[in-house]
C-alpha cells in the first residue's frame, strides 16, 4: 500500500490536482473556518482539520492503491465538525448559525453526491473526514456554552 512511507497520508492534504482543485478548497477553507474559529478557536480547529485529513486519507488508502491529493477530506472533516458542533449547542447559537449548518449539511450532500458521480474525485477520502472531523468533535466543547 504506502510500503512504508506513511507521510504521504498528510502530505497528500496537501497536494491539489490543478488551480480550480486549489481554489475551490481554498473558498472551502475559508467559510469553513470562519464558522469552525467562531465556535471552536483556533486551535481546536486545526486539530479537527489535521485528524480529519488523517482520517480521509486512512479511507483513501484502505479502499484503493494510495491516499489521493487535495484539503477534501480534510474540509469535509471540518464540515462534520461545525454541523455537529451546531447541532448539539443549537440553543447556544443562533438562527443565522443554525441555518449555515443546514446549508453546510446539504453542501457536504452535495460533495458526497458530486464524489459519487465522477470517478476522479475520492469520495472514500470525503466520507472518511466527514466521519473522523465528527468523531473528533464529539470530545470537543465549543468555547461558549450555555450556563
Amino acid at each position: 500500500m504506502l510500503e512504508g512511507e506513511y507521510w504521504r497520508m498528510l502530505s497528500a492534504t496537501l497536494l491539489h490536482g490543478g488551480f480550480d482543485h486549489l481554489i475551490g478548497n481554498c473558498a472551502a477553507l475559508y467559510i469553513l473556518g470562519m464558522a469552525g474559529e467562531h465556535a471552536l478557536g483556533a486551535w481546536r480547529v486545526m486539530v479537527i482539520y489535521v485528524a480529519s485529513g488523517l482520517a480521509g486519507s486512512l479511507a483513501s488508502v484502505v479502499t484503493g492503491p494510495g491516499p489521493s491529493v487535495g484539503a477534501s477530506g480534510a474540509i469535509c472533516g471540518l464540515m462534520g465538525a461545525v454541523v455537529l458542533i451546531l447541532y448539539r449547542y443549537r440553543r447556544v447559537y443562533h438562527v443565522r448559525n443554525k441555518e449555515i449548518a443546514l446549508a453546510l449539511a446539504a453542501w457536504a450532500g452535495y460533495t458526497i453526491l458530486m464524489g459519487a458521480i465522477d470517478p476522479r474525485i475520492d469520495n472514500w477520502a470525503h466520507l472518511g473526514g466527514l466521519i473522523g472531523g465528527a468523531v473528533v468533535a464529539a470530545g470537543i466543547r465549543p468555547r461558549v456554552v450555555a450556563t
